[in-house]
């Protein structure tokens, strides 16, 4: 697999980092996964449904028994359709951290250089975006609370190579 990086001279929030890093890509479709969550998937399988879908964003989706910490993520056939907020609990889909994106994406004008992806893009023009929501079953940890990070010690070793 070819991983390429783009080297933030100033920090730019997890909008603008993607963004730059996008202007950098060779590939039409590229791959974003988030730093501080894991997701076990299928990409490759991700890819092939973002390409089928002819989505400019794809959105990986996770089903969990309780949302309330992440916020739920509203479906609508194949598409996401809008977010709900963190702290209504049951069960629900959530964002995984995990996107399909085409180079090409159009991006709003009056985004700034540093911007937040979720809060400053997503939500804003979800209606305009209608991503992908490719469901995704695989182990899925958010390593972004210390109880997590320990947990990620132990349950993350099963799929270190061996």
């Amino acid at each position: 697999m070819r991983v390429d990086y783009a080297i933030e001279s100033v920090p730019l929030g997890t909008g603008g980092a993607i963004r730059a890093a996008l202007r950098e890509a060779g590939e039409k479709s590229i791959l974003v996964l988030n730093g501080d969550t894991f997701l076990d998937a299928d990409y490759a399988a991700m890819l092939r449904f973002h390409a089928a879908e002819a989505a400019a964003l794809t959105i990986a989706v996770t089903h969990r028994e309780d949302i309330a910490r992440y916020g739920g993520v509203v479906l609508d056939g194949s598409r996401v359709a809008g977010f709900q907020e963190k702290g209504r609990s049951g069960p629900g889909w959530i964002n995984a951290g995990a996107y399909a994106i085409e180079r090409e994406m159009r991006w709003p004008a009056h985004l700034k250089e540093k911007f937040s992806f979720e809060t400053d893009f997503l939500a804003p023009e979800i209606a305009r975006l209608a991503p992908a929501a490719c469901k995704v079953d695989g182990f899925f940890l958010d390593i972004g609370v210390p109880e997590d990070l320990d947990r990620a010690q132990v349950e993350l070793t099963d799929f270190l190579p061996r």
